[in-house]
């Protein structure tokens, strides 16, 4: 009777008949009843399921649901089937599963695939391999780099904590085409490590601000419905306050800096102006102008003038001035009020006169003639004429006599001279009051003087009667050094100059033995008359032997009587021949200098 085998659904998938087996049906061998040798059928399909059909092309026969690793791709696949475009029909597909790994380190790259999923347990965000690295998913512009928003920690401190350990502040980098273009941050604080072209705030250098903070020179386009602080070219960024409301100019009161450009022009300016004005003022001001004035005052201050104004002022300042008018063209009508005593300064002479007394510091420059007293002191310049007397102190240039505290004449402005002693540096002076020696020779300024010494050597030239006596020994050649140290260097140069040279011997070797060095020897006499540790290694001797020739020879004649020997006649022959020279024995004293050596000859 057939296996009638069926899916996890219950319904019947094939019936396989007995003894046989089925490799149609599925990826597997089905097997039917009393199959022989079923062994390797069954072994086959438990190894298969083990490997989940581990091959580079897709097992045969697949199951809705079955598993596969592609061994080309290296992925883990799953067979299903998915709605085509008709309603009634389904299109099989391996999809991959897709592999996911949970930890605070990326995974290994050698064993990643396309695809690969990571997710940072550390950062809590998710990666994907892009076959080089994890890449972290996010917005992205094909055909650039990486562009979106990513969270992070940066180490700092806040802005007014002492430097301490950093700790992590949470921010988002936005970046675009792999370029970082603005930090965003709840927190304001100083980064440890400064970040690479963040906007410089000149009140909080290199600080992340609370908010969005730009990168580079990249600015925000569109409307702005309320801003901190606005941007000068020049002086960067100017608060509000720096500014003046034209909606307000008649009762506005300006603490800062005025940065105007143009002109301010209204029927009245009732407040006070503590900083600069940079353009005209043609309106009149009530209240005090603290600053400095680079424009023209057209109008009329009412209150103090006390910065400097390098325009016109057609108009009269009634208050206290204390500043520069550098314009040529002011308003004949300028009055000075200090402790009660009026003064006024006519500017429509050709030569324009600070008349009347003026009683107090008089702190800016005065280019009029000063005809009265002036008691307080002078910080500024005065180009005019002084004839009047000045009591304080001056700091600026005077052309006028110098009185001292008890009103005697300290300088004379006509005769040019002092009266008295001056204390401190001349530049200049014609001879000394006092004249000192040098060297015995009087000096008082007034004239040159040449020192002449017969006790000290000339530069060129001279002689020195008693001994000098010199201690270093020279280190060039062209120093002075001391007989000791050229007696030495002699006996050095000669002993070296000798211990080089050759030695000649006449010897009479007879007996001697030439080539050996034992007793008896020319090698040992040489080490006995001229010690080698004397002489340099490889110092040579020429040795003139002479040998005397000598040959004897003899005859004898003998007889015998009754078992006696006896000698009859003896005859001895000596030849002498001339003696034999040999004048080319050469020795030399070894490496060591422990011995003379023979050579040749």
């Amino acid at each position: 009777m057939p296996y009638t085998i069926k899916l996890s659904n219950k319904l019947p998938l094939v019936d396989v008949p007995d003894g046989a087996v089925d490799q149609a049906t599925t990826s597997l061998n089905l097997i039917g009843k009393n199959l022989s040798g079923y062994g390797p059928y069954q072994n086959d399909n438990f190894v298969h399921l083990l490997e989940n059909f581990s091959y580079d092309n897709p097992p045969d026969s697949p199951l809705l649901g079955q598993l596969w690793y592609d061994t080309q791709n290296k992925k883990l696949k799953i067979y299903f089937k998915f709605l085509a475009t008709a309603p009634s029909t389904y299109s099989n597909i391996w999809k991959s599963i897709a592999n996911m790994t949970s930890s605070n380190t990326p995974p290994v790259l050698a064993s990643s695939v396309v695809g690969d999923l990571w997710y940072n347990t550390t950062s809590k965000q998710l990666h994907v391999f892009d076959g080089a690295v994890y890449e972290l998913i996010g917005t992205s512009v094909p055909g650039f780099g990486k562009s979106r928003l990513e969270g992070g920690a940066i180490q700092g401190r806040p802005p007014n904590a002492p430097l301490s350990t950093p700790i992590n502040f949470p921010a988002l980098t936005l970046f675009l085409d792999d370029s970082p273009i603005a930090i965003i941050s709840k927190d304001p604080f100083i980064p440890t490590n400064p970040i690479a072209g963040l906007y410089q705030n000149t009140s909080s250098p290199g600080q992340v601000l609370a908010g969005i903070n730009l990168i580079g020179t990249r600015l925000l386009n569109g409307r702005v419905d309320s801003s901190h602080k606005f941007i000068d070219p020049t002086d960067g960024p100017l608060a509000t306050s720096s500014f003046l409301r034209t909606d307000k100019l008649g009762s506005q009161n300006v603490t800062g800096s005025i940065a105007v450009v143009g002109n301010v022009s209204s029927s009245g300016f009732n407040g006070n102006i503590t900083g600069d004005v940079t353009g005209n003022v043609t309106g009149d001001v009530t209240g005090n102008v603290t600053g400095d004035v680079t424009g023209d005052v057209t109008g009329n201050v009412t209150g103090d003038l006390i910065g400097n104004v390098t325009g016109n002022v057609t108009g009269n300042v009634t208050g206290i001035h204390y500043g520069d008018i550098v314009g040529t063209n002011s308003k004949v009508d300028f009055v000075k009020t200090k402790n009660g005593v009026k003064t006024v300064i006519d500017l429509t002479k050709s030569t324009p006169e600070f008349t009347g007394k003026f009683i107090g510091d008089l702190v800016g420059n005065v280019i009029a003639d000063v005809t009265g007293d002036v008691s307080g002191d002078v910080t500024g310049n005065v180009t005019g004429n002084v004839t009047g007397n000045v009591t304080g102190n001056t700091t600026g240039v005077h052309k006028g006599n110098v009185l001292a505290v008890d009103n005697s004449v300290s300088f004379n402005a006509s005769t040019k001279t002092f009266a008295g002693n001056l204390i401190g540096n001349a530049s200049t002076a014609s001879s000394l009051q006092l004249a000192r020696q040098i060297n015995g020779v009087p000096f008082d300024g007034s004239a040159s003087i040449t020192i002449q010494d017969d006790t000290k050597l000339p530069l060129i030239g001279g002689a020195i009667s008693g001994l000098l006596t010199l201690v270093q020994q020279p280190v060039s050649n062209l120093h002075a050094t001391n007989k000791l140290y050229v007696d030495d260097k002699i006996s050095q140069v000669v002993s070296e100059y000798i211990q080089a040279r050759p030695l000649f011997f006449s010897l009479d070797t007879r007996g001697l033995n030439v080539t050996g060095n034992g007793t008896g020897s020319v090698v040992s006499i040489l080490n006995s008359i001229a010690p080698p540790d004397k002489f340099t290694p490889n110092t040579t001797c020429r040795v003139s032997s002479t040998v005397q020739n000598i040959t004897t020879s003899a005859t004898t004649t003998s007889g015998s009587w009754i078992s006696i020997s006896f000698l009859t006649s003896v005859s001895v022959t000596t030849t002498v021949s001339d003696p034999t020279r040999n004048s080319n024995l050469l020795y030399k004293v070894n490496a060591n200098k422990t011995s003379w050596e023979y050579v040749s000859g």
